[in-house]
């Protein structure tokens, strides 16, 4: 199973590889060594809410389109044949399946940190 960090750098290689943008070109607008973007993209690093929304302006995506692959998109809109960089379907919807999963997992334990906030604030007002 991927981890969270392996699969939204999956989601950022594909995206980055299916725009055409070389490692060197994004690191530099990202004001990142490209040795630290590679980190990103094999998940051997944590990455931040702000670097995910900046790879996503500087890609002309938005959030959400960055953490689906554009194979997923673009078998979500239309019949295609081979995807853009050439890994076959099953392998895509495998790790697609596997991002969603992490994703609604880290969505469903904020939610019970918010509630647990929410409650917390609740109180302290009440006092």
């Amino acid at each position: 199973m991927l981890t969270i960090k392996e699969a939204i750098g999956h989601c950022v290689k594909q995206w980055r590889e299916f725009k055409n943008v070389k490692q060197e070109t994004l690191a530099l607008e990202l004001g990142i060594s490209k040795a630290a973007l590679s980190h990103i993209e094999n998940g051997k690093t944590n990455i931040t809410i702000t670097r995910i929304e900046q790879i996503a302006h500087i890609l002309g995506i938005d959030l959400l389109q960055l953490l689906s692959t554009p194979q997923q998109l673009m078998h979500a809109g239309k019949k295609t044949g081979d995807s853009p960089d050439g890994v076959g379907n099953t392998e895509n919807n495998a790790v697609n399946n596997e991002v969603i999963k992490l994703l609604q997992e880290e969505l469903q334990m904020k939610n019970r940190q918010l509630d647990q906030i929410m409650s917390a604030l609740n109180k302290c007002l009440s006092s």
